[in-house]
């Protein structure tokens, strides 16, 4: 079974993520029908409940402090799901074999992934479910890209991290090598998107660029110059060529954010608005969210 680890810095926004995402499947298993199902151990679904809930109830979610550091989630699909927007639906007709892709969250991978790095990529356990995955989601806040200097770029905070995991993932493909080639995906989250510096949005797409939902062309001009312009090391290794054993794809790059109620308050209230179907949701862009899991569903669907 693939996998897709979700890594990020500390404040970057991986909890309201995973609760957008969460909150995005079931709406979207709701509109697939049968098509699409996930599913997660109890100690796990406890977790994303709560997060559920938090944000039904207009509040922005709190980690509980009894939660497990790895928290799993395993999306289900159809064999050959290609994410069509024509298509619309994830539906699988009876007899239809199915893929699986394992979404795991490590919230206490801090030491460790530090240890990953430092090291140049020993096979941690970090490292195993890194290289036997298929993914790699990293939350970026996008509130922390500083417009370029003079035309030079500003790297982001985690640019440097980014860039030394990719390079510890080829040298541990390097130092263990699989009979198969190995794939990873990276897949760039910009949380907080609706704090992220005009000038900024301005480097990242051109004017005109809607938040609520971007087309193909759109992604991928905000993925060359979001690596051109604020990660430059990570650009760096991506561009490095097929390492061996290991061969990087993407980035993919998809937005997420939730407007919270001014003026802000602890706990935050959130804005939404009131649905006939599901009740009250935030604001956040759902059609995000619904394209990463499509993306998600090619990916656990191709030969890995």
């Amino acid at each position: 079974m693939a996998s897709a680890l979700i890594v990020g810095d500390r404040g970057s926004g991986r909890t309201f993520f995973l609760g957008l995402l969460y909150a995005s499947m079931v709406r979207y298993s709701g509109e697939a029908r049968d098509g699409l199902r996930f599913h997660a151990p109890p100690a796990a679904l406890d977790v994303l409940s709560h997060l559920y809930e938090s944000f039904r109830a207009g509040e922005g979610p709190e980690w509980p402090s009894n939660a497990p550091g790895s928290l799993p989630l395993t999306l289900e699909m159809p064999s050959g799901h290609h994410g069509s927007r024509l298509q619309g639906l994830w539906h699988a007709p009876p007899g239809v074999s199915r893929r699986a892709l394992e979404i795991v969250l490590e919230r206490s991978n801090a030491e460790e992934l530090q240890q990953f790095v430092s090291s140049g990529g020993a096979m941690t356990g970090f490292g195993q479910s890194l290289l036997s995955g298929g993914a790699l989601l990293v939350t970026v806040d996008a509130s922390a890209l500083a417009p370029p200097a003079d035309g030079r770029p500003v790297p982001h905070p985690w640019d440097s991290m980014l860039a030394q995991l990719l390079r510890g993932a080829k040298q541990a493909a390097r130092d263990h090598p699989s009979p198969t080639p190995r794939r990873l995906s990276l897949v760039l989250i910009l949380t907080k998107y609706d704090r992220i510096a005009p000038p900024s949005r301005s480097a990242l797409v051109r004017d005109g660029a809607t938040a609520d939902g971007w087309t193909e062309a759109t992604r991928k001009e905000a993925s060359d110059n979001l690596l051109a312009r604020f990660l430059p090391s990570t650009r760096a290794e991506l561009l490095d060529g097929p390492s061996a054993g290991l061969l990087l794809e993407g980035p993919w790059t998809f937005l997420s954010w939730v407007r919270p109620e001014a003026p802000v308050s602890s706990p935050m209230r959130l804005r939404g608005h009131e649905t006939s179907e599901r009740g009250w949701e935030p604001e956040y862009p759902y059609l995000e969210y619904r394209d990463l899991i499509d993306h998600l569903g090619r990916l656990a669907s191709a030969d890995r």
